[in-house]
């Protein structure tokens, strides 16, 4: 995943507010998908589902759109 994620020049704000954002959703699915391993905790699998979506339209350069919700069995 992070050698998706190109640095941006300091000068082009743009790019580099793009570029930050993007080391952002990473580092926090890291977190996140760290948490799901160790816990039973749902919401964990809930924020991960989104942080994938704002880190896929952030890649994407498009609006994010909510993580679509998927059923999980009992």
């Amino acid at each position: 995943m992070a050698q998706r994620i190109k640095p941006a020049d300091k000068a082009d704000a743009a790019a580099y507010s793009r570029y930050v954002r993007q080391l952002t959703l990473s580092h926090e699915m890291l977190i996140t998908g760290m948490k799901c391993k160790q816990t039973t905790d749902l919401e964990n699998v809930k924020k991960l589902r989104q942080l994938l979506a704002d880190f896929e339209a952030a890649l994407l350069d498009k609006e994010a759109s909510p993580a679509p919700e998927k059923p999980h069995k009992n």
